[in-house]
């Protein structure tokens, strides 16, 4: 049984391989890189009353093996809680220039650019 679902997923693989390099080959010739936007439509389908849409973007690499530092797992942690950096400056009595700085360096190590993606990869 697990012979016959690995080769259907193995067709399956196949079937979507061939769909998307016709799709990326029809695609007009003005259309932009995917380097250029976060996703992009390379097919677009309308089947049975239901749209089928095939979407091309460039894969974030997932930070690995990172290790932020005591400080910066402490101000994240304040960050997870919804504190601004003000507050957390005061909190743990340094500047907010300072907060902001290792806020950054996290956002650098963990490759994220929001507070809320920071907090979802530091929970993780």
């Amino acid at each position: 049984m697990l012979i016959a679902e690995n080769e259907q997923k193995e067709n399956i693989q196949q079937l979507f391989r061939q769909i998307v390099s016709y799709a990326e080959s029809s695609v007009d010739s003005n259309f932009s890189s995917p380097s250029s936007q976060t996703a992009q439509t390379i097919l677009k389908l309308n089947i049975d009353d239901y749209c089928y849409t095939l979407l091309r973007s460039k894969i974030q690499p997932e930070a690995k093996n990172v290790s932020l530092s005591p400080r910066e797992q402490e101000i994240a942690r304040l960050v997870a809680k919804g504190l601004p950096n003000k507050a957390i400056a005061q909190l743990l009595e340094i500047s907010p220039w300072t907060v902001s700085t290792h806020i950054r360096r996290v956002f650098a190590k963990l490759n994220v650019s929001s507070r809320a993606e920071m907090v979802a990869h530091v929970m993780q």
